[in-house]
C-alpha cells in the first residue's frame, strides 16, 4: 500500500514540475520583455547602444531567459509539506494526501485498521481526480496579460526613431578614425624599429612615445580629447628627438658651403647646402666612375679641386676630420694624382655617418608629421559634416552680392617645387585676359566676402564671378616667364601665355601637399594650408 502511495506521489510531482516548466518559461518571457523595455528606454535617453546591436543582444538573451525561467521554476526546492498542501488544494482531496504522508512517516500513529482505511480512501480519491484539469499545461491569464502590457510598451520604444542614433554614428566615426590613425602610426613605429642611425636611447624614446599614443587610440573608452592630448604629447616628444637626431655636422657643412662656386662644383655644393647627403654621395660616386658622365677637362678638375679646398678651409675650425677629407680630395683633383679615387672614397666614408643620421632624423620627422596628420584627421572627424557646407554656402552668398566685381584669377607665382606660394606684384592676371601690372585685380572692398589672393584669404569665388570665369573657359592670363613653357601662346598679347585655372591649381596644390609630406608643420598650420587649397578648388 505504501509503495502505491509513493508511486502516486512521484506521478503528482512529475505533473507539477511539467506545469512549473511552462509557467517558468512564461515568467522568463515576462522578464525578457521587461528587460528589453528598460534597455530600449535607456537607449533613447542616453547614447548607449545602437538599435541593431541592442536587439541582437536581446535576441541572443531570449533563449536564456526562457530556459532560465523554466528551469528555475521547475527545480526550485520546495518542502514536501508544501507539495502536499498544493496537491490537496488542486485536487480537492481535503488533506487526504497530507494525512496519508504523515501516517506513512509515522508522524501520527492511528490504529492499524484506521490507517489502512485512510490510505485506501486516499488512493481511490487520487484515481478519480482530474490531474489534467488540476495541472493544465497552459499559461495563466495573469501571465498572458502581463506579456501583452509589456509588448505594448516595447513596440513603440523599438520601432520609433531613436534620437541618440546621430550621436552614436558620430562616436562610431570617431572610433573608426582613431583605428585608422592607429594603424598608420603602427606602420610608422615598425619603420622606426629598423631605421639605422638612431642611438638605442633615441629609438627607445621614440617607440615609447608612439606606444603611448597607440595605447590611447586603441582604448575604446578613451575620449577624443584624450586622443588629441596623447597625439600632441607624442608629437612634442618626437620633435625633440628629431632635433637631437639631426646631425650637427650636416648643418655645419650646409652653412660652410660658399655661395660662389665654379659650375662643375655647383651640383655638389647645392646638394650640401640643402642637406641632401645622398645626392652629394651620388655626385662623388660619379666622379669615381668616369664612364657614367662626360670626362672633365683639366680646367674643370682644377676648379673642382680648388672649390673642395675652399670648403675644407671653411670647415677646418668646426669639423676638422671632415675638412681634412675635403682637402685631400681637393688636392688629389687639383694635382690630378693617382689618389683621386681613394680620396673621393674616403670623403664618401666621412659623409656616410651623416647620411645615416640624416635618414634617422627624416624618419623621426615623418613620424612627427604622421602624428600631426593623425591629430588633424581626428579633429576633422569631430566636426559636424554640415558645418563646412553651411560655411561655404554663406561665404558664396556674401560674395555674390558684389555686382560688377572682377574675379582675381592669378594663382600664386612662387616656385611649385618648393611647396610655397607667393604673390609678387605684376604677376596677377584677371579673367578678362589683361594683367594688372602691380595692382590688385580684385575691385571688391575689404570684408565684402570676395576672393582676395593678396590678402591671403582662401574665400571661394563668388557665384557671379565663377559663372563669368566658367563662360570664358576658365582661362587665366599670367606672364609667360612664370609658366616655364606651359600653356598656349596668346597672339593678341606678346609675352603672355594662357593656361587653365585647373592647371594652375593642380600644380600648386600638388606642390603644397608635397611640402606637407616632407616638412613637419604645426597641426594648425597644416590644417589651414589644406583648407586654403580646398577653398580654391575649381
Amino acid at each position: 500500500m505504501e509503495s502505491r502511495l509513493a508511486q502516486a506521489f512521484r506521478r503528482l510531482r512529475w505533473r507539477t514540475r511539467r506545469q512549473a516548466l511552462l509557467t517558468g518559461a512564461g515568467w522568463g518571457m515576462i522578464s525578457w520583455l521587461a528587460l528589453a523595455s528598460l534597455l530600449s528606454g535607456a537607449a533613447r535617453l542616453w547614447p548607449l547602444w545602437e538599435r541593431a546591436s541592442l536587439f541582437a543582444f536581446l535576441l541572443r538573451l531570449l533563449p536564456l531567459g526562457l530556459a532560465g525561467g523554466a528551469l528555475l521554476s521547475a527545480c526550485w526546492p520546495r518542502p514536501t509539506r508544501r507539495w502536499l498542501l498544493t496537491w490537496d488544494a488542486r485536487l480537492d482531496l481535503a488533506e487526504r494526501l497530507t494525512t496519508a504522508w504523515e501516517i506513512a512517516h509515522q508522524q501520527i500513529t492511528p490504529p492499524l485498521a484506521m490507517a489502512e482505511a485512510q490510505l485506501q480512501d486516499t488512493l481511490q480519491a487520487l484515481e478519480q481526480a482530474d490531474l489534467r484539469g488540476a495541472f493544465p499545461l497552459r499559461l495563466s491569464r495573469r501571465v498572458w496579460g502581463m506579456m501583452a502590457v509589456l509588448v505594448a510598451l516595447l513596440l513603440p520604444l523599438a520601432l520609433a526613431p531613436n534620437p541618440q542614433e546621430a550621436e552614436l554614428a558620430r562616436r562610431a566615426a570617431l572610433r573608426q578614425a582613431a583605428e585608422t590613425q592607429a594603424a598608420q602610426l603602427a606602420a610608422t613605429r615598425a619603420q622606426l624599429e629598423s631605421v639605422p642611425g638612431l642611438t638605442p636611447a633615441q629609438r627607445a624614446a621614440a617607440l615609447q612615445a608612439l606606444d603611448e599614443a597607440l595605447r590611447t587610440l586603441r582604448d575604446p573608452h578613451s575620449s577624443p580629447e584624450q586622443h588629441q592630448a596623447a597625439l600632441q604629447q607624442t608629437e612634442q616628444r618626437l620633435a625633440q628627438l628629431t632635433a637631437s637626431a639631426r646631425p650637427a655636422a650636416a648643418q655645419t657643412l650646409a652653412q660652410a658651403v660658399p655661395l660662389d662656386a665654379p659650375e662643375i662644383a655647383q651640383p655638389l655644393f647645392e646638394a650640401l647646402r640643402q642637406g641632401d647627403i645622398a645626392a652629394a654621395q651620388a655626385y662623388l660616386s660619379a666622379l669615381q666612375d668616369p664612364g657614367s658622365q662626360p670626362a672633365m677637362s683639366r680646367e674643370e678638375t682644377q676648379a673642382l679641386g680648388e672649390a673642395l679646398i675652399s670648403l675644407a678651409e671653411a670647415l677646418a675650425a668646426q669639423a676638422p676630420e671632415l675638412a681634412q677629407a675635403f682637402r685631400d680630395a681637393g688636392e688629389a683633383l687639383k694635382t690630378n694624382s693617382s689618389q683621386v679615387s681613394a680620396a673621393l672614397a674616403a670623403l664618401q666614408q666621412q659623409l656616410a655617418p651623416l647620411k645615416q643620421a640624416q635618414k634617422a632624423a627624416e624618419t623621426l620627422e615623418q613620424a612627427q608629421a604622421q602624428t600631426q596628420d593623425a591629430a588633424s584627421a581626428l579633429a576633422q572627424a569631430q566636426k559636424p559634416s554640415t558645418s563646412s557646407a553651411q560655411g561655404g554656402a554663406s561665404t558664396q552668398e556674401g560674395a555674390s552680392t558684389q555686382e560688377g566685381a572682377s574675379t582675381q584669377g592669378g594663382a600664386s607665382s612662387g616656385n611649385p617645387d618648393a611647396g610655397q606660394a607667393e604673390n609678387p606684384q605684376g604677376s596677377t592676371g584677371n579673367s578678362n585676359g589683361g594683367s594688372t601690372g602691380g595692382s590688385s585685380a580684385n575691385s571688391g572692398k575689404s570684408g565684402t566676402g570676395g576672393h582676395n589672393e593678396d590678402s591671403g584669404t582662401g574665400a571661394p569665388y563668388g557665384r557671379t564671378d565663377w559663372e563669368r570665369l566658367s563662360v570664358q573657359g576658365g582661362i587665366l592670363t599670367v606672364p609667360r616667364a612664370r609658366l616655364i613653357g606651359q600653356g598656349q601662346p596668346d597672339p593678341g598679347q606678346p609675352g603672355k601665355s594662357q593656361v587653365t585655372y585647373q592647371a594652375i591649381y593642380t600644380s600648386y596644390s600638388r606642390a603644397a601637399e608635397a611640402s606637407l609630406q616632407r616638412q613637419a608643420y604645426p597641426p594648425v598650420l597644416r590644417a589651414y594650408i589644406r583648407e586654403y587649397f580646398d577653398s580654391l578648388a575649381p
